[in-house]
């Protein structure tokens, strides 16, 4: 199902301590899809709905008494698979990519490497932590295969960042350029 149909199915109840907190997470999962879409045609409704489509619920868990999505942004144009939860405390990202990604500013915004001593700090990418998720999603650490790894994120910030990055490195989003004047005379401007 699409994230948009499961949102409108899903809502919490009024009696839920943490609506509000869902349904912020289910409008930042509504402004990922915008951001793993922004470069796909809007035009006409058929585009609006292969942009929908493009979000799908494919696992939920449970956190707060609350049921919450597991979403998977394909983008098969691309060579890419985006799949996230967020349980209220940290975000779960896999990501599956034709191309690699990789980014300086990786280490700024998750663990890249796994910890030295995961006896005394655990180990954040243990599939049980990644609630929800099919077992197959989970991958390894980014620095070990920059085509195929997984990522704990904290805050809705860095999470989005860290997206923005991805559909950098795969030529979704571009450097932004100067409009330049039409020449008349059919010659390129200097």
């Amino acid at each position: 199902m699409n994230l948009r149909q499961w949102m409108q199915i899903k809502t919490p109840g009024d009696a839920k301590l943490w609506r509000e907190a869902a349904h912020d997470q289910f409008r930042f999962f509504d402004r990922l899809t915008s951001l793993v879409t922004a470069d796909l045609p809007c035009d006409t409704e058929a585009a609006l709905a292969a942009r929908d489509d493009v979000a799908q619920v494919i696992g939920t868990h449970r956190s707060k008494s609350i049921e919450l999505p597991v979403v998977q942004w394909a983008r098969p144009d691309l060579g890419l698979t985006l799949t996230m939860r967020n349980n209220f405390h940290d975000y779960k990202l896999s990501v599956r990519s034709e191309l690699p990604i990789n980014d300086p500013a990786f280490p700024a915004l998750f663990h890249t490497t796994p910890p030295p001593d995961p006896e005394y700090t655990g180990d954040p990418l243990s599939s049980v932590y990644f609630e929800g998720f099919p077992p197959t999603l989970v991958y390894g650490y980014q620095s070990a295969d920059h085509r195929r790894w997984s990522a704990e994120i904290y805050g809705e910030h860095a999470a989005y960042m860290v997206v923005f990055l991805c559909m950098r490195a795969v030529g979704a989003v571009r450097d932004l350029s100067w409009p330049q004047r039409a020449n008349p005379s059919g010659k390129a401007n200097r």
